[in-house]
């Protein structure tokens, strides 16, 4: 290979990656589509499925306003009720009302705060109780499993509270929008 030749690689690199960039965003601009998530849910792929809803929620939150939930957690208290309930409803229709976010809020509005010393107990009650302890791509699991809440790591790197008032303000945004379980 000639020298004259490796030169080229760098420009051609560059290229690909602003082509890559400008694809993202072309990509990121246009409303989410749920045919992906509706055909590997109709084909009970649940662990792509639930990839896949990630991917929405994430897309979801930067098709909003260019970053994931407005550089903070707290934007998920202004997530599209729309996009939140075509989500449920997919996993609900797909699952037989096994998975769902609003299965989800159900079992988590349900648990009495009164009756943990604190918010981390009552959240560690809520995993436990949706066999969150290790995700399981099944419907040989609880009530409620699926969605996991893989996409909290991408809004929220790390974990504990911003993981805990993650789900406080989803599940709370989810019962403004009306969506039951």
């Amino acid at each position: 290979m000639k020298l004259s030749s490796l030169k080229k690689w760098p420009f051609a690199l560059l290229l690909f990656g602003l082509s890559a960039i400008g694809l993202w965003r072309y990509l990121s601009t246009r409303p989410p589509s749920y045919d992906q998530l509706e055909s590997l849910l109709s084909e009970q792929q649940w662990e792509a499925a639930d990839l896949e809803t990630e991917s929405l929620i994430l897309q979801i939150g930067w098709y909003r306003d260019r970053t994931i939930f407005g550089g903070s957690y707290t934007g998920l208290a202004e997530f599209p009720c729309e996009d939140l309930a075509t989500i449920d409803s997919l996993w609900r229709r797909y699952s037989q009302d096994k998975f769902g976010l609003s299965l989800q809020t159900q079992i988590w509005t349900a648990l009495d705060p009164q009756d943990f010393e604190s918010e981390y107990r009552m959240y560690d009650a809520f995993r436990e109780q949706l066999g969150w302890s290790q995700t399981t791509y099944s419907l040989e699991v609880p009530v409620g499993h699926l969605p996991s809440q893989s996409w909290m790591h991408e809004a929220n790197p790390g974990k504990g509270q911003a993981w805990i008032e993650s789900g406080l303000i989803l599940y709370e945004r989810i019962a403004e929008c009306g969506i039951e379980g």
